[in-house]
This record gives structure tokens, sequence and C-alpha cells, in this order.
């Protein structure tokens, strides 16, 4: 599978029931993420998916106040083995998004909304519409901070979404000077690769500029370092009290420097958010048979392949709860 095929599909801040990883895939964030789960009161629940990114061709949307397993990008007689394997009827449709990475959400008087990387024509509202159960007038296309949104926003509650301020990040990175190689090198590297995102993908301006014109609250924070850093891509429950956990990639390894943007990045979203009233970040385990391990599993897999623990997972909200 090429990266560019990847298609992760999200959820806003919402109570989450279950949380859905690949048997053989998720091995490494297995054990840390049954322990968050455990915590939470979310089900963990391991499935035969054969592939990694667990996001990548389906999406658990609500149909009647109950769960529905929507497919799309991938062979259609498929989706029935999926139906079994999730326990979730479900449909195959040509609507589904692809290309893109989608969020959707709800606005205080119930109705969803969706946004998306990708390019919702108008000739594709009513179908997309049907397949999502979302109004066609709730549907929005945003710039891309990377090539799929959920590696630079977070939504984190109505009409609240964290966007990523790579100059933000750079200040953040800037503080930790101790003219160290790690700081030299990681500067050196997060520079590079500014570069890259000012000259191919919309500036955190633009994307927040366009927020704000479809009624959200964009809350800019130092969430992407690159080479590997990413904590924006995240998954978010929400508590019956309001306040919410934040579930992210972990940077600590060996590197002091990395392990440290860590509590820089906590500490500036829990005080941008105080909604976010706790932090569990996730390593993962190094495989015995892996050969080329360069920091930790996580910070490997974002930088080598840019996923991931929202790529990794299938979140199923509790839409009983979900006021």
């Amino acid at each position: 599978m090429t990266i560019n095929n990847i298609s992760f599909k999200g959820y806003d801040a919402v109570p989450l029931k279950s949380i859905y990883i690949d048997y053989a895939h998720a091995l490494p964030i297995q054990n840390e993420l049954r322990r968050i789960c455990k915590k939470e009161g979310i089900n963990l629940r391991k499935v035969y998916d054969g592939d990694k990114w667990a996001q990548d061709n389906k999406a658990i949307v609500e149909k009647n106040g109950k769960p529905f397993l929507v497919g799309g990008n991938l062979p259609e007689d498929s989706l029935s083995i999926m139906e079994g394997r999730y326990d979730i009827k479900g449909q195959w449709d040509y609507s589904f998004l692809t290309g893109g990475n989608t969020f959707i959400g709800k606005y205080p008087n119930g109705e969803k909304w969706l946004i998306s990387g990708e390019k919702i024509r108008d000739e594709r509202r009513a179908d997309l519409s049907k397949c999502y159960g979302i109004k066609p007038e709730n549907m929005f296309q945003i710039p891309k901070p990377d090539f799929h949104i959920d590696l630079g926003i977070r939504p984190i509650g109505y009409p609240d979404i964290l966007v990523n301020d790579y100059n933000i990040a750079e200040k953040n990175l800037e503080k930790l000077n101790d003219g160290s190689k790690e700081f030299e090198d990681l500067m050196s590297s997060f520079k590079a690769y500014k570069e890259g995102a000012e000259r191919t993908y919309a500036s955190p301006g633009e994307i927040c500029d366009e927020l704000k014109k479809l009624g959200f609250n964009p809350i800019r924070i130092g969430g992407v370092y690159y080479d590997g850093i990413n904590f924006m891509n995240a998954i978010v429950n929400k508590h019956q009290d309001g306040t919410m956990t934040y579930i992210s990639n972990s940077s600590e390894c060996k590197n002091h420097i990395y392990t440290k943007l860590q509590k820089v990045f906590e500490k500036e979203l829990k005080e941008k958010a105080p909604m976010i009233t706790n932090c569990c970040f996730v390593k993962g385990e190094v495989p015995r048979h892996a050969r080329f391990v360069e920091k930790s599993y996580m910070l490997d897999s974002l930088k080598h392949y840019h996923g991931g623990i929202h790529c990794m997972t299938l979140e199923e909200p509790d839409f009983e709860k979900w006021g």
C-alpha cells in the first residue's frame, strides 16, 4: 500500500464506546492502548482486518441511532467479511470519501457536521449526505495542513479545533536550546520540514481563517515537530462531565529533546484547552525482530509511514451518550 492511498476518517471529541485495532499490525501498541482504554471505560477490540491503518477504507457512522459500517475503496464483496469481523451491519458505498481524511462532529442543535481535506463537489453532496447521514449544507472542505488533515488539526468539541502552527512549534523548540547536538539536529530537521510545508500546504493562517468562516474556533498550538513527532494525530474521549482525555503519540526516547517536547505540548494543550484534563501518550513496543528502529516504534511509524495512533485505530462513538 502506498501512503497516498490512506484515507483516515475520524470523529470530533465524543464519548467513545469502542476502539478497533488490527490484530496483527497493532501488536506494538496494544498493551499501552489496553491500559488506556480500561481506565477510560472504552472497549478495545482487536479484529483481523489485514491492514495496519484501521481507518483506511471504512468508517463507523450513526444510522437510526446505531453503529453502521460504511466501506469504500475496497472490493465490494469484502465488506461482508468486515461486517462479520466488526459485528456491525454495513454497506459498500461509492460516495465514501477517499484521498483525504474526514472529521465528523455535532452542532449544539444536534445536527452533524463534516469537514474534509478532500474536494466536496456540489454534484457529490446528495450522495455523501446519504452515505454519512449529514445534511449537504453541513459538509465542508478545508485547506490541508499536510497530505491529510488529521496530521495537522484535531477537533476537541464544537466549536473548538486545534490547529498546528509551525511558528509556535519553532518557538517552543527554541526554548529547549541547550547547545546539544540533539537540539541542533532536530532544529535543522524541523526547519527543513517547515520549509517544505510552507511550499506545499496551506499555512496555519489560511486554515484558521477558513475554519472561522465555517463557524469553528481554531486554537493554534505547537503540535508537530516533524521527524516523527506529531501530537495532532490523536484520539479524544469525551466524558459525561465535559472533560476530555487526549490520546496521542509519544515522543519519549533516548533523545532528551524529543522527550521534553511531549511535556511542552501537554502543558500548552492544557493551558489552551482546559477541558482536556488528561493526556495519554502511546510509545509502542519495538518488535523483537525489528532491526532498524531509530528512536521508538511510534516515532518511526510517523516519520517513515506518516501514520500515528489515530491512523491505526477506528473509533466507534457511544451514539446513545453522544448528545
